[in-house]
């Protein structure tokens, strides 16, 4: 058995190549921030209801689907800030 390919499998186009020269190729810029940690929290079915909501409104608005993680995090920092203002 050859390891070298041959046929028509030999010439199709790996699933990352670029199929066309003229092709433009979009790079996403990473943005610099904290590290990650992955948690698992038990939520409410109403509150997984309303963070789907809020990623579809969020689509809807601005043609990019957010991550839910995003979402919670922009949700306790709200929660922090409003708690913070209550004690103040």
């Amino acid at each position: 058995m050859s390891s070298r390919k041959s046929g028509p499998v030999a010439t199709r186009t790996g699933l990352f190549e670029r199929t066309s020269k003229n092709t433009a190729i979009q790079e996403v810029p990473q943005e610099a921030s904290a590290p990650r940690i992955k948690r698992t929290f038990n939520i409410p079915n109403d509150v997984v209801l309303l963070l789907n909501e809020i990623q579809i409104q969020r689509y809807r608005q601005t043609g990019k689907k957010p991550e839910l993680s995003e979402l919670v995090t922009e949700g306790i920092r709200l929660l922090a800030d409003h708690d913070e203002a209550l004690a103040s």
